[in-house]
């Protein structure tokens, strides 16, 4: 029952998006808890890949600019952490706390 919940609310945030921009959460913007959907998917996973800043902006179509504010502000709220590659030092992959 609880994979149905979660299979709904990712519906419901997909459809959202596309159709009407509501708050879910009130001590956070919609962007903000639209990016930390997308990052809770991804650590629920089955089998979790990094995620960089790029990709949370290719995942809900927000710019650049605007996610890097995002990131800036959930950060200062401890929701996130940022996380130099040790792969490629250039790249900072992101994930939820």
């Amino acid at each position: 029952m609880n994979q149905l919940y979660e299979k709904l609310l990712s519906s419901w945030v997909r459809l959202s998006t596309a159709v009407v921009n509501n708050r879910v959460v009130t001590n956070m913007s919609y962007n903000e808890s639209l990016v930390c959907h997308v990052l809770y998917e991804n650590a629920i996973a089955e089998t979790p890949r990094e995620i960089t800043a790029t990709d949370l902006c290719e995942a809900t179509h927000i710019l650049k600019s605007q996610m890097n504010r995002i990131l800036t502000s959930l950060e200062s709220q401890n929701i996130i952490t940022r996380i130099r590659s040790l792969k490629d030092k250039r790249q900072i992959n992101i994930a939820l706390n």
